[in-house]
């Protein structure tokens, strides 16, 4: 979708792009959205429109605020601002047959052919590897679809912290194989494009009692 075409929040919005990562990060995002869609009286394809019966909050159809997790991709239909990744297809695939499917593209949801069995070096290196550069492009497309989420590298630092833009979102298991090892090596690429950007983690632990 051209830039023209999509309702610009270069003035007041704070946009945040959301990594999903490892089986944990990608069923913590399911339910998170699926939340936001309700509070933002988004449909499970993306449609917003007047709540049927009142709401637990005001509708308001001029709120734009819920653009910083948004992007619209046509005409009062919005998609996530978000990334699913997984060494192992099952749970991505689950998101694909939800009834929000078609909350997301399919090139948002990237996922390979083997768990990285619960093994950092795993998710950092070879099951991880081979989607590395797969999470990176569609990261990049993420960032590029914001009006203020930009690579910065060249921009002086108080510059770019006036712009309103946050940064990055991540969910991910501190325990799993993927959830540390591949998301370990996606915010090491996070860190050296966008400098300037902040990332905040929520992490699944492992409980003491498993």
């Amino acid at each position: 979708m051209d830039s023209e075409e999509r309702p610009s929040t270069a003035s007041h919005q704070r946009e945040v792009v959301s990594l999903h990562v490892g089986q944990a990060g990608v069923q913590l995002g399911a339910a998170s959205w699926q939340l936001f869609c309700l509070e933002h009286n988004l449909s499970p394809a993306g449609v917003r429109a007047p709540p049927s019966h009142p709401p637990p909050l005001t509708y308001d159809e001029d709120d734009l605020s819920f653009l910083s997790f948004f992007e619209e991709a046509s005409a009062n239909r919005y998609r996530p601002r978000a990334v699913f990744i997984d060494t192992d297809p099952s749970a991505v695939q689950q998101l694909s047959a939800s009834p929000y499917a078609r909350l997301y593209s399919g090139a948002q949801l990237l996922y390979g052919r083997e768990d990285a069995a619960s093994n950092f070096a795993r998710g950092y290196n070879s099951a991880g590897h081979r989607l590395l550069q797969p999470a990176l492009q569609q990261i990049r497309l993420q960032v590029e679809a914001c009006d203020n989420l930009q690579i910065v590298h060249d921009m002086p630092t108080r510059d770019a912290e006036a712009l309103p833009s946050q940064g990055f979102l991540l969910h991910h298991a501190a325990g799993g194989g993927t959830g540390s090892g591949l998301t370990a090596r996606l915010a090491d690429h996070i860190a050296t494009e966008y400098p300037k950007k902040i990332d905040v983690r929520f992490a699944v632990m492992p409980s003491t009692k498993v």
